[in-house]
């Protein structure tokens, strides 16, 4: 039996922009264009990335099994300005975050 967790982080690269983002489980499309709308409109850096996680029984090294993610499907957009800088599913986030910091 698989369970599955889903995480939607917003971030705004601006000094004064707090913002929250009430979207569950969104496809692509919709993050693309909500994180084009949110850096045209504070005219600023803007990130998206949404994680889901796949949870069922895994193998560990010691031959044993315990019950984790055994699937992740991670998903990030970042855009400056109105103008989309990435959109792509990655297995884990291995840094690609930084590239929101650059």
């Amino acid at each position: 039996m698989l369970q599955e967790e889903v995480h939607i982080i917003c971030r705004i690269l601006s000094g004064d922009s707090v913002t929250s983002l009430a979207i569950d489980n969104a496809p692509d499309e919709i993050l693309v264009e909500k994180c084009r709308e949110l850096s045209r409109m504070h005219q600023c850096k803007s990130m998206i990335c949404r994680d889901q996680e796949f949870f069922g029984v895994s193998h560990v090294y010691n031959g044993g099994s315990d019950f984790g993610v055994i699937e992740e499907d991670c998903f990030l957009v970042v855009c400056e300005k109105g103008t989309v800088l990435l959109a792509e599913h990655t297995d884990g986030w291995n840094g690609k975050a930084d590239f929101f910091l650059r």
